[in-house]
Formats: structure tokens, sequence, C-alpha cells
């Protein structure tokens, strides 16, 4: 009686079949880590455009806090000191604007190299063009990245904020140029990414700390002047007092935009790791969009209109 022996309708060898399937299965994973590379590139172009509108705010924010300021001190201050009061909160306000035209300048590099990665993953060939672009761009972020951290906001520098370092468990990839890139650089772009994440963690705060200035003036302008003085009281004066007690200050937009930026240095980790999958890109998105959301939400409120208006950002 004969051993039975199991169907093989490609009519190959044993071992010749199983060859097959091997080199099938790691074809298949090596697209699959190809694939995270790209994804982590397109989120991370979603998150850079996403950045302009909430630095916009930002500014937008410090300059209307400043300028109550300036308006409440003015009285108060002799003829003199009235400019150079002045001067100063200019001096202020550029020394902000610096700061986050760096943050966008560091952004776009940053996304910059998400894509030469996403290239390299792509490609075998250990003399590929893109090694190098691939370092210029971390010489560049190197070259951005002090004077973000050595910045202060709100009268705290923000290195001070910085997160702990990662500790990577590298995972090797069928390309070795991009094994050798991310050996050589990982360190490097999870410190850039935990330098984004500080500053506009700061941001958030200070965005915070100015909106309530302005919920203060207004209240005080709106009901409390209004009701110490000696004529009669608006007639929505009730009404106007109610909505201001009970309104909060719509932070979402910049906090979102610091959440993101925890989820997008999380992401890299885990893409260093191979551990980056499709929900973690899904949850990267569901950050972003609710930045989109907030920015739309906050400028239909002030103008009707949901769209972004060009050349708003600093």
């Amino acid at each position: 009686m004969h051993p039975r022996t199991t169907a093989n309708p490609t009519g190959l060898p044993r071992i010749a079949l199983l060859i097959v399937v091997a080199l099938a299965t790691g074809c298949a994973s090596q697209q699959a880590r190809v694939d995270q590379f790209a994804a982590f590139a397109t989120t991370g172009s979603s998150f850079t455009q996403a950045m302009d509108p909430v630095l916009t705010e930002s500014f937008d924010a410090t300059a209307t806090t400043s300028a109550l300021m300036l308006q409440q001190a003015r009285d108060d201050l002799p003829t003199n000191d009235r400019l150079t009061a002045l001067d100063q909160a200019d001096t202020d306000l550029n020394a902000r604007l610096a700061i986050l035209r760096d943050l966008k300048r560091h952004l776009t590099v940053l996304q910059s190299y998400f894509d030469a990665l996403a290239a390299l993953a792509a490609t075998s060939a250990e003399s590929s063009g893109t090694v190098g672009v691939a370092q210029g761009l971390v010489s560049a972020l190197g070259t951005l990245s002090p004077r973000i951290a050595n910045a202060t906001i709100a009268g705290t520098r923000i290195d001070s904020l910085i997160a702990p370092a990662a500790e990577f468990l590298f995972v090797s990839h069928q390309s070795k140029v991009l094994n050798d890139e991310l050996k050589r650089n990982a360190a490097s772009i999870d410190r850039e990414l935990r330098l984004q994440h500080a500053a506009l963690g700061s941001l958030a705060d200070a965005y915070n700390a100015d909106l309530e200035v302005v919920a203060a003036k207004t209240y005080r302008d709106e009901v409390a002047l209004p009701f110490a003085g000696t004529g009669p009281l608006p007639p929505d004066w009730a009404n106007t007092r109610a909505t201001l007690l009970q309104s909060t200050l719509d932070t979402s937009s910049i906090q979102a935009a610091a959440d993101a930026a925890g989820r997008l240095r999380a992401s890299f980790v885990a893409l260093v790791e191979n551990r980056l999958n499709s929900a973690g890109i899904s949850a990267l998105q569901t950050d972003i969009n609710a930045i989109l959301t907030a920015i739309d939400t906050r400028r239909t409120a002030r103008t009707g209109n949901p769209k972004p208006q060009e050349g708003a950002t600093p």
C-alpha cells in the first residue's frame, strides 16, 4: 500500500513549491513595509498642511492680546513711555513670529525627509541619490532646531518641555540602504519630532492664556463696565452676560495640533520598529481631521466662510 500524497496542482517538486511560497510571502511582506512608509509620508504631508492655519490662529491670538494689553496700559503710562511700551510689544510679537516661521520651515523639512524615507523603502539601490538628499535634510533640521529649542514662549524655554528619547528596536528591511539610513538618523528624527511636540504644546498653553485675556476684556467691556456705569444697560445685557459666563475657551485647534504631533512621533517610532499598521495611520489622520474641523468651526463663527483664506499664514 502506497502512502497517500498531497495533491500538488502546480506540478512542481515540493521543495520548489516551498521556495515559491516563501518568495511570494517575502515579496508580500516587503510590499507591506514599503506601503507603511508611503502611508506615513502621505499622512505626514496632511499634518504639515494642517499646521499653516493653526500657526496663523496662534499668532492672531497673541497679536490681539498684545493690542488689548497696550490699550489697557496706555492711559496709565506717561507720554514718553508709550512708544517704549509699543516698541517692546512689537519686539515680542516679532520674536513670536520668528518662532512660528521656524516651526513652519521645520515641518516642511521633516515632510521632505519622510518623502525621502518612502523613496528609500521602495528601492534597494545602494547608490540611490536619495541617501544624500536625506542626509542633507537631517542637516537642515539640525540647523533649525536649536533656534526653536532655545526659544521662549510665555516665559518657558521650549527645550525644557521636550520628552525623553525613544529607544528603538530596529527591524531590518530588505533594503540595506534604508536600514543604514534608519540606524544613522532615526534617533535624530525622533528628537526633531519631540521638539515639534514640545513647541506645539507650549503654543497651546500660550494660546489658552491669550484667549483668557481676550475673554476677560470682552466681559469687562460688554458686561462689567455697562453695569458699573450711570447710564441705562444695553437691552441685550442679560443675554450677553449669560452667554459670556457660559462660554468655554475654544483651544481645540492648537491642542489638536499638539496631540497630533505627539501621535506623529509615536507613529514614526512604530514605523521604524515595523509596528505601524492601518489603525495607527487612521488614528493619526483622525487627529489631523480634528485640527481642520476646529479651524473651520472658528473661521465660520467669525466670517461665515469655512474655506481657508489665501496668504493668511505667518
